[in-house]
């Protein structure tokens, strides 16, 4: 990923907030992990970065898929059966 792909600053996260690895944002999305990076490095997605390590905050992961499906989306809670604990 791009060294100027957006970040999220610590501000920006809550303590308690539960971070997903690329792997999983791709699991649960249904897209691939070079898809997942593509997302970052253009911005459309945030993450966090724990040294090498790329997170992305689930509530991050939530506003995305609400504002690519539309104010009525549900949170991702729901795509806990396809085998990811978020």
């Amino acid at each position: 990923m791009p060294a100027q792909a957006p970040h999220l600053a610590a501000d920006q996260v809550s303590n308690s907030e539960a971070f997903l690895t690329v792997a999983q944002v791709a699991n649960l999305v249904g897209i691939t992990r070079p898809t997942v990076y593509a997302m970052l490095a253009e911005g459309s997605l945030r993450c966090v970065r724990f040294r090498s390590a790329i997170r992305v905050p689930k509530s991050e992961l939530d506003r995305y898929v609400r504002q690519r499906v539309g104010s009525g989306a549900e949170p991702l809670e729901h795509l806990r059966t396809r085998g990811v604990e978020t």
